[in-house]
C-alpha cells in the first residue's frame, strides 16, 4: 500500500511543474493581505487550497445535532419510529430531511468557503485582473462523517448564491479513495464545478489540471490515479469513502 502523502507540500510541488507559481513566492511569507496559494498566470487563474482534516463522525456536538434532528423526524412522522443508524445517508431520507442534514453540514464548510473566498478576492486585487478567475481546491484528507455528495451540494449551493470571488471548484482526495455502486474499485476523486455553467474554458482548464495531476501522482508518488467519471452531481448519489 501506498504511503500517506502530505497534500500541500505534494501539491505544491506539483503546481511548479505544472508551470504555475506559489504566492508566497511572489509576495513572501508574510504579505500585508490575506493571499491565496496559486497563481497559473499564462491560464489567469487564481487558486486556494483547503484541507479537510477533521473527522466529525465521532464529534459529540454533531452526534447530538443529528440524533434531536433524527427524532424531529419520527415525531413529525417525516420517518417511522426506528433507531437513528451510526453514519446518516442522505439519499435514504426524504428531500425535506436532506435539506436539514445540509443545514446542519452548511456552517463549517462555509466558513472555509468564506476564508477562500476572501483570499482569492483580495489576490485577484493584488496580481490579477478584472477578468482573473478564481478555483477553490478542496481536498477531503479525513472526514468521513461528510459523505461526497452532501459536500457538493453544498458547494454549488454556497458558491453560486454567497460567495463569488469563487468561479468554479475541484473537489478532490488523495489519501482517502472512493467507490460508486457501479464501479466497486477504490478510485481517487476529481470532480469539478463552476459557479456558471457556461464557462466552458474553466472546464477545459480544470480537466487539464486533473489529468496532469494524475499523472504527478502516478509519476512521483506511485499511486496509479483512477478517477471517478463525473457523468453530472446526480451521477454520484450512491458515492461514498472506502473503508
Amino acid at each position: 500500500m501506498a504511503s500517506r502523502i502530505e497534500i500541500e507540500p505534494a501539491f505544491n510541488a506539483f503546481v511548479k511543474k505544472y508551470g504555475g507559481e506559489l504566492i508566497s513566492d511572489i509576495v513572501g511569507s508574510s504579505p500585508d493581505f490575506p493571499n491565496a496559494d496559486y497563481l497559473f498566470r499564462k491560464d489567469n487563474v487564481v487558486a486556494e487550497l483547503k484541507i479537510l482534516t477533521e473527522n466529525k463522525l465521532h464529534d459529540p456536538e454533531m452526534q447530538k445535532k443529528f440524533g434531536e434532528l433524527f427524532q424531529s423526524w419520527i415525531e413529525r412522522g417525516i420517518i417511522p419510529p426506528q433507531k437513528m443508524p451510526q453514519f446518516i445517508n442522505t439519499k435514504d431520507y426524504p428531500v425535506p430531511c436532506q435539506k436539514e442534514i445540509y443545514d446542519i453540514w452548511s456552517p463549517p464548510v462555509e466558513h472555509q468557503l468564506k476564508k477562500a473566498n476572501l483570499q482569492i478576492r483580495e489576490t485577484k486585487k493584488r496580481l490579477g485582473t478584472e477578468s482573473t478567475k478564481g478555483l477553490l481546491l478542496i481536498a477531503n484528507d479525513g472526514n468521513l462523517a461528510l459523505p461526497p455528495l452532501v459536500l457538493l451540494h453544498i458547494l454549488f449551493k454556497s458558491i453560486k448564491s454567497k460567495f463569488h470571488s469563487i468561479d468554479t471548484f475541484v473537489f478532490f482526495t488523495v489519501n482517502l479513495y472512493s467507490r460508486i455502486k457501479e464501479n466497486p474499485k477504490p478510485s481517487l476523486l476529481w470532480f469539478a464545478g463552476a459557479r456558471d455553467d457556461g464557462c466552458k474554458y474553466f472546464e477545459q482548464f480544470t480537466d487539464n489540471l486533473g489529468e496532469a495531476w494524475g499523472n504527478f501522482l502516478e509519476n512521483h508518488k506511485g499511486i496509479k490515479m483512477d478517477k471517478i467519471d463525473q457523468s453530472g452531481i446526480e451521477g454520484l448519489e450512491h458515492l461514498g469513502f472506502w473503508n
